[in-house]
């Protein structure tokens, strides 16, 4: 059951950009409101009909935890689109993706007692894990993105990699039902996409029907991958469950190279990227097996 879980979130949340890449949104804020209102809208349905099987009512104690969740990603989202402005793509994906393993890891240590990082084999494998995540982002890149590095984008970057490698915690360490946290987390994405987006209403907003199935698409792939992540650290852990999830960078590279042709196949840069694949599974495969 765990690897089914795995290879949900990672395909889940591998494609969820993936299938929106090329949408003419008109701001970042705009594709947050839109993926937070699908969310939204498949997490109500769940509720409705899973969630009520685990939690007869939504209380305060279960609605605020995970609703500050919801506000984490929104606001972890915000910083990734202002650390993208300042210091690009590539380095921005380069500081907060191996910064979301760290996060998750040191989480599961200091709340849940996770301590398998305390052995050699552990350490290791992370390491590994890390260096594969670094060549993907680095090496498995053309370098057509370089911009004057900002210490802003650096900061905006640091902090995308906290607050996305901390947004599930409130409903993990409240030991709250996947299927009735994930309706008010989703209530706090749509209610921080929406503060977020206010500004730019004023731009076009409405979407084409194909580019709008897109958007939806994008929303419940996210949604799938949430709450088979959420189940999957139920099952291994936090810390692992998380580095797992971080694993659908794997799938961003492959699309990246097959269907973007970014960078294109046979490049230095995408055996680079298939480099760094082999290793960061190699690692999460180690880590599996503690």
């Amino acid at each position: 059951m765990s690897l089914i879980l795995a290879l949900l979130t990672v395909l889940s949340w591998g494609l969820w950009i993936v299938v929106a890449e090329g949408v003419a949104f008109s701001s970042i804020h705009i594709r947050n409101l839109y993926v937070s209102l699908v969310c939204f809208i498949v997490a109500l349905i769940v509720y409705g009909q899973v969630g009520l099987v685990h939690a007869d009512t939504l209380s305060a104690s279960m609605f605020w935890p995970s609703f500050a969740g919801g506000i984490l990603w929104i606001a972890s989202s915000w910083c990734a689109y202002q650390a993208i402005e300042g210091i690009g793509l590539t380095k921005a994906i380069g500081i907060w993706a191996p910064g979301n393993i760290v996060t998750s890891m040191l989480w599961g240590h200091l709340l849940f007692g996770e301590n398998f990082l305390y052995s050699l084999s552990g350490l290791s494998a992370l390491v590994v894990v890390l260096i594969g995540v670094g060549l993907i982002v680095f090496k498995g890149h053309n370098t057509e993105n370089h911009q004057k590095e900002s210490r802003t984008g650096v900061l905006f970057a640091l902090c995308c990699a906290f607050l996305w490698g901390s947004y599930f915690i409130p409903i993990q360490y409240f030991g709250l039902s996947p299927w009735a946290a994930s309706l008010p987390m989703t209530f706090g994405m749509l209610a921080g996409a929406t503060l977020f987006a206010i500004p730019d209403l004023k731009r076009r907003f409405l979407l084409s029907g194909w580019d709008s199935f897109r958007v939806f698409l994008s929303g419940g792939l996210w949604s799938l991958g949430n709450y088979s992540s959420l189940l999957l650290m139920e099952r291994v852990g936090t810390g692992l469950g998380f580095t797992i999830a971080q694993m659908a960078i794997v799938i961003n590279a492959l699309a990246g190279i097959y269907l973007f042709k970014r960078p294109a196949p046979g490049t230095p840069a995408a055996r680079f990227a298939f480099l760094g694949i082999a290793l960061a599974l190699s690692g999460v495969f180690i880590l599996g097996q503690l």
